[in-house]
């Protein structure tokens, strides 16, 4: 599946709506948090210099950094070129080609070292291209740039558990699955000013289908996973650069952990002060 190429240069995720004078670095808080959960990402803009063969791949806030080795799928770039004939029947009057293929020595199938990173953007070598006029860009495949040795941390938290409780028998997929909407939730929760998605995680694993990990063996080397990923979390905010959020990142994964290793009643939902009359009544009603 393509995803069309944003005209905008505006990452397609959908980000709230925030007003407060930290307003940027929350937001980025909850772009990263949701980056830090995945180790897949969609470029949604590509530039590219035939005659050097540099890249820049915009997609999104993300956990690189220089020298990080990347790859990007088969024939999951699409591009036109100026050179081409003008043909009604494709976009932008153009054919499209899709890149890399075979013929691209140095990006077909190859690891590619990351050269240079912005916030939102990461740039590498693909090689050089003998049709040097422009090329523009015009979607990428899903989920087509991949990273060589950093993970998200749904990832990082499974192997940790791998390695510390060896004979352990769990699910793996449901506890990669369990920490990302516990990533995210942490996230949203930084960029919302709210504890309502950390709140409705622990609680979460009070319900009777969640039992299983209730047991005595389980529910200790989950606390350990958590108790990891809280590790991770707060790296992640403290390179979003807030000692700050990063407090407020812990705090969140120990509402997490202090509900699923007591129980008891769940903290009050709290929501950021500018809200208006009708939503605190509903957060009452709620309560």
């Amino acid at each position: 599946m393509l995803r069309v190429g944003n005209l905008t240069g505006v990452p397609a995720e959908t980000r709230p709506s925030i007003t407060w004078a930290d307003a940027n670095l929350r937001e980025d808080m909850l772009a990263f948090g949701v980056a830090a959960a995945r180790a897949e990402f969609t470029p949604y803009a590509v530039e590219y210099a035939p005659t050097t063969g540099i890249m820049e791949l915009s997609i999104g806030m993300h956990p690189f950094e220089t020298g990080d080795k990347v790859s990007i799928a088969e024939g999951a770039l699409a591009f036109t070129c100026a050179s081409d004939a003008e043909l009604p029947d494709y976009p932008n009057g153009r054919t499209v080609l899709y890149h890399p293929r075979t013929t691209d020595g140095t990006a077909f199938g190859n690891l590619l070292s990351v050269l240079e990173v912005s916030p939102t953007t990461i740039t590498v070598n693909v090689g050089i291209s003998t049709e040097t006029s422009d090329h523009t860009f015009v979607a990428a495949t899903n989920n087509s740039v991949t990273v060589a040795g950093k993970t998200g941390v749904a990832e990082q938290v499974v192997d940790y558990v791998n390695d510390e409780f060896v004979n352990f028998t769990y699910d793996i997929d449901k506890c990669a699955r369990d920490v990302k909407l516990i990533t995210e939730g942490v996230a949203k929760d930084i960029a919302l000013t709210t504890n309502y998605n950390s709140v409705i995680s622990g609680i979460s694993y009070l319900r009777a289908n969640a039992s299983k990990v209730q047991n005595a063996m389980q529910k200790t080397i989950t606390v350990a996973a958590f108790t990891k990923l809280k590790e991770l979390i707060t790296a992640t905010a403290t390179t979003a650069g807030n000692a700050t959020l990063a407090t407020t990142a812990g705090n969140s994964v120990d509402t997490v952990i202090s509900l699923f290793n007591n129980g008891g009643v769940a903290p009050a939902l709290s929501f950021s002060a500018s809200a208006d009359a009708d939503r605190t009544t509903a957060r009452t009603l709620i309560q």
